[in-house]
């Protein structure tokens, strides 16, 4: 039998969230582990969610080191996380151009 698919999702927003609904439907095939810095902005789900699906969730603790050779994230806990696969679905953050005028209102 195959060992199913390790599979490191860091970030639990919307792209996330949709990410992991799929994720959690065949079941057996992937170990899905969650880090979600700010769980409470964040949650789209509620966490039954994730017990449901086989999905191992991390709130309050973010990545802070990748190892691409290695295949393991560290985390601001120390906590040290294998995977196969690993998806950034970080955000994003908006940019504005310095352009005059930029503040006005409207």
């Amino acid at each position: 039998m195959t060992q199913p698919q390790r599979i490191l999702v860091v970030g639990n927003g919307m792209v996330g969230q949709r990410l992991l609904e799929k994720l959690a439907a065949p079941a057996g095939r992937f170990e899905v582990t969650v880090l979600c810095e700010t769980a409470q902005d964040l949650m789209l789900a509620p966490e039954d969610f994730y017990a449901a699906g086989g999905i191992t969730l991390h709130l309050n603790e973010r990545a802070t080191s990748i190892d691409r050779d290695s295949r393991l994230v560290t985390t601001s806990t120390g906590r040290r996380v294998p995977y196969d696969r690993l998806v950034l679905a970080t955000g994003s953050f908006p940019f504005v151009p310095p352009i005059p005028g930029r503040d006005r209102p409207n």
